[in-house]
């Protein structure tokens, strides 16, 4: 697991006034951006955290402490996202990350957990991984990580890939970058410019919407209608867009929140972007308009 080197702490997200922005649907908002990981690895990822940015992380690694404060917000639907790091690990990694889900569905009636797919260039049958992963354990998105897999966005490996998912209409959420601290750069956001333009069908997602390349992110969305983004974190840093992108690209936007390894709680984060100045349609699509009818579409 690569080292993750410490950031400015940063103020806090500033809270609302009470009763901001609209109430959630019957069917609640959408977390597309979390991190349930099996408990052993869950440990382990917390363990390098917590030697590169203590007392920075708002929630523990219990399961349990991050879902009740995800259901309390409002939150119906999450998208658990696991990331490999090497060659092999989603052999294991996916159907593991499926059985844990599947314990925390027993004891969560009130939550939709929703499983991501990963993988890594060097795997053998990486486009198996993603079938597999879909037809055998209920994925509905692919998550990768660029960083810690130490990889480029456009790896020519990646290319069947693009075409699986763009075939399958599976939302692909990736973390570009180089950098083990998981902040982007322009020429990182260029690289899935690269894929975007070969694959015009695949729902691609920035995660963190390229923080702190965010402009170059907007002009992504701008070029490039299947290009999507999320507002998470990166620990402490939120993605900085104005009311007016946000207006201008509420149908390509979604909310995630990094739980449980992040900064703020996911009630801030929710109160943030409900007290934006933004119309309850805009607010809506963003909560989970969005995030809904990307799976909505999946094959």
């Amino acid at each position: 697991m690569p080292e993750v080197p410490e950031v400015p702490t940063v103020p806090a997200v500033p809270e609302p006034p009470p009763g901001a922005g609209p109430s959630p649907p019957a069917n609640g908002w959408v977390d597309s951006h979390v991190h349930l990981l099996p408990p052993r690895l869950a440990a382990r990822v917390r363990a390098v955290f917590d030697a590169h940015l203590p007392g920075l992380l708002a929630y523990p690694t219990d399961p349990q402490v991050a879902l009740d404060d995800l259901a309390a917000v409002g939150i119906g639907q999450v998208w658990v996202l696991p990331y490999a790091h090497a060659p092999g690990v989603a052999d294991w990694l996916v159907p593991a990350t499926a059985e844990h889900l599947a314990e925390l569905r027993a004891e969560r009636q009130d939550l939709e957990l929703i499983l991501a797919a990963t993988l890594h260039p060097d795997d053998g049958d990486p486009v198996g991984l993603v079938d597999r992963a879909v037809d055998d354990y209920g994925a509905r998105a692919l998550k990768l990580h660029c960083a810690v897999g130490s990889f480029a966005a456009d790896d020519p490996r990646l290319e069947p890939v693009w075409q699986r998912c763009a075939e399958r209409r599976l939302p692909v959420v990736i973390h570009a970058g180089k950098h083990d601290s998981g902040v982007a750069a322009a020429a990182d956001v260029a690289e899935l410019d690269r894929v975007a333009t070969r694959h015009p069908d695949l729902p691609l997602i920035v995660a963190h919407a390229g923080h702190p390349a965010v402009a170059a992110t907007l002009d992504l969305l701008h070029r490039h209608p299947g290009v999507y983004a999320d507002l998470t974190p990166v620990v402490t840093r939120t993605p900085t867009l104005g009311d007016e992108d946000l207006r201008r690209f509420a149908d390509r936007l979604l909310f995630g929140s990094d739980t449980p390894n992040t900064g703020h709680r996911v009630g801030q984060l929710l109160s943030f972007l409900t007290s934006r100045d933004l119309t309850e349609a805009v607010t809506t699509a963003i909560l989970g308009g969005t995030a809904r009818r990307l799976l909505a579409a999946v094959r």
